[in-house]
């Protein structure tokens, strides 16, 4: 077992020479100590956004199972601890609730996304929130992005998997935290890197890096998926693989004229 390391406020050069471009996973401390998110409460935004419409996620599931509610409906089952393990996922926040960008700040390391600049623009930020016990199963990301995930409030544990060992981990049906070696024997070759992150902690997943989480403490976390010149060849090329070709062309045409102004 493996632990994924911690680094305090890196300069932008230094994030992107030791974790970023080598795609190595690491946890970011001290960026978020003057977040407002910091104070946001569930019955706070319950209050606020009553009647916004949110997708759950049963737990240890990805997208099996998914339903719509209202935040303050699922809110409410959170608070007298009749959940069920259901998971508040990939809220877009930004479309329903733009003034909630005003609480925190992007971290310098992921403010230049190339998603940005697609004609046709896909929100890849988005809100979660979970009480204990909840958490999201085995996963990729959409594309091969990399991802940044800011614990706003309580804690999380996560495990993340190399792509190398994707041969052994089963599409994702094993469970990294508590795996079933009877069932699924070749996940003993997998090397699991492990780590409860704290409020006030950001998290890099590297493009195409699997990854499982587990709600250790009611909470919520800002979380988006970005390219940027340390990721984008990994993009394309999964784009490529995946025959999407409208989007692989448009995101092309940007990362040429980024590479040219390089030159």
């Amino acid at each position: 077992m493996a632990e994924i390391p911690r680094c305090h406020r890196p300069t932008l050069e230094q994030f992107r020479e030791q974790f970023a471009a080598p795609g190595f996973p690491v946890i970011l401390t001290g960026l978020t100590d003057d977040w407002a998110a910091r104070r946001w409460t569930p019955s706070e935004l319950a209050r606020r956004y009553p009647d916004v419409r949110v997708s759950v996620t049963p737990r240890d599931s990805v997208v099996e199972g998914t339903r719509e509610t209202r935040l303050s409906d699922y809110i409410e089952t959170v608070e007298q601890g009749r959940d069920g393990g259901d998971y508040l996922t990939s809220w877009c926040f930004r479309s329903d609730c733009p003034e909630l960008l005003e609480d925190f700040t992007v971290p310098v390391y992921f403010q230049e996304d190339w998603l940005e600049e697609l004609p046709q623009k896909n929100d890849m930020m988005w809100l979660f929130l979970g009480a204990q016990g909840s958490g999201m199963g085995l996963h990729q990301d959409l594309g091969h992005t990399a991802a940044w995930n800011a614990q706003v409030t309580g804690k999380k544990r996560w495990a993340i998997i190399a792509p190398e060992f994707e041969d052994y981990l089963y599409d994702g049906e094993v469970c990294a935290f508590e795996p079933d070696l009877k069932r699924f024997p070749k996940f003993r070759h997998v090397r699991v890197q492990f780590a409860d992150v704290e409020a006030g902690e950001v998290l890099f997943i590297p493009g195409a890096w699997w990854h499982q989480t587990r709600n250790l403490e009611t909470g919520f976390s800002i979380t988006a998926n970005y390219v940027d010149e340390t990721n984008y060849r990994t993009v394309l090329t999964c784009l490529e693989r995946a025959g999407e070709e409208e989007l692989l062309d448009m995101l092309n045409e940007v990362a040429q004229r980024k590479v040219a102004t390089w030159k």
